[in-house]
């Protein structure tokens, strides 16, 4: 029971791995994967700290400097309390968080009204939510390769140490913001995955590999019968799956002629 389990669980698991594009793919397929993955990391960067940005102007906290590069974003200000500070560790993450509901919902919307939506830009979204479900740690390894000492995971750091002379306190309001909001972004990509990806594709999968056989018996089908597609599919299992052609005879009812031979296919 268990490995059953598991061989559904890996099957799911890989079929996730293929719609972002790393499996069953030819190599030039698998170049275009890693430039969209590229493109959409950039952009996980540059929407984490425009909406810092944002969120300073709207608070009227003067921001010093505002230098981009391809890896990272330099952003000073001056801030004059505890709260302007929690409210920027958050609008990094939270930027793309709201990026990525609105993508989710534009691509429901669509599937829902129009009843398509193109593959490609599912692709998109799903690498989307994958890069907002890791942004605060790209950011903390960013940061602690260029030896940032005013990253987002020290700024509550630098200004507890500084008010109280110990900057613990900062650490762990830090961790606990930055956790729920992974939490909130990892049910959100859960939930795009399975349930709104390529109008349900996993959500289809999951429910054809584990639901039971009296799920997809049409009960208004006259042809034929629940006990006869159980009775064919557990003689499929017997032949491993072959065709098997057994010979029958059917006598005539109606004259004593011989026996007619029959051909009688089990799948």
């Amino acid at each position: 029971m268990r490995e059953t389990q598991m061989r559904k669980f890996s099957f799911i698991v890989n079929e996730i791995i293929n719609d972002l594009g790393f499996q069953k793919s030819d190599w030039l397929s698998f170049s275009g994967t890693c430039f969209l993955a590229f493109v959409v990391f950039e952009m996980r960067m540059f929407i984490h700290y425009l909406g810092q940005f944002i969120f300073l102007k709207i608070i009227d906290c003067p921001v010093t400097r505002f230098d981009f590069t391809w890896y990272k974003m330099k952003l000073e200000y001056s801030y004059f309390g505890m709260l302007p500070q929690i409210g920027v560790i958050m609008m990094g993450p939270g930027a793309n968080t709201l990026v990525f509901l609105f993508l989710c919902t534009v691509c429901y919307i669509s599937q829902v009204l129009i009843t398509c939506f193109p593959p490609k830009f599912c692709k998109f979204i799903a690498w989307y939510g994958l890069a907002t479900m890791l942004d605060f740690f790209l950011v903390v390894v960013i940061d602690m390769a260029n030896q940032e000492e005013d990253g987002d995971m020290l700024k509550l750091y630098n200004y507890y140490a500084r008010v109280q002379n110990s900057g613990f306190i900062g650490l762990f309001i830090t961790f606990l913001v930055q956790f729920l909001i992974l939490i909130l972004n990892v049910f959100l990509l859960y939930y795009y995955i399975c349930f709104i990806h390529c109008d349900g594709r996993i959500q289809d999968i999951v429910v054809r590999i584990t639901g039971q056989g009296k799920g997809y018996y049409i009960p208004f089908d006259n042809e034929v019968s629940f006990n006869y597609l159980k009775t064919t599919y557990c003689l499929s299992e017997i032949n491993n799956n072959r065709i098997v052609i057994n010979k029958i005879m059917i006598p005539s009812p109606f004259t004593d002629d011989e026996p007619r031979v029959a051909k009688s296919y089990q799948f």
